[in-house]
């Protein structure tokens, strides 16, 4: 009887290291995984804020751009505004020039009757 109780008890502790064993085994396996998963997350979120900076940059490019736009548009109309301006007085200018060149020749032919 204490033969069988000693065997019964082996096979226990038997048993026993065999479930620990295992235990450890998937306790090392998940805490691989996990360690695997925390390196995942982090590249993703080192990924994630590289592409917020992409995108903040663009954003500030593209106001830059704008008020570039706004700037050129306001110089345009001012040229614009200038050019019509000296379209107006270079062609009173011909005009003028017309003019006295008309009465000088009409002065000269009336000298010449």
């Amino acid at each position: 009887m204490a033969r069988s109780l000693c065997i019964l008890l082996l096979a226990a502790a038997a048993a026993f290291i065999y479930i620990q064993v295992s235990l450890f085994a998937t306790q090392s396996h998940y805490a691989d995984r996990l360690a695997q998963a925390e390196k995942s997350e982090n590249q993703c979120t080192s990924q994630l804020r590289s592409l917020i900076d992409q995108v903040s940059s663009q954003q500030e490019k593209i106001v830059a751009l704008e008020e570039m736009k706004i700037r050129q548009d306001e110089e345009r109309a001012h040229l614009k505004i200038l050019i019509q301006d000296l379209e107006k007085r270079s062609v009173q200018t011909l005009v003028n020039n017309n003019v006295v060149c008309t009465v000088v020749i009409l002065l000269a032919f009336l000298c010449y009757i």
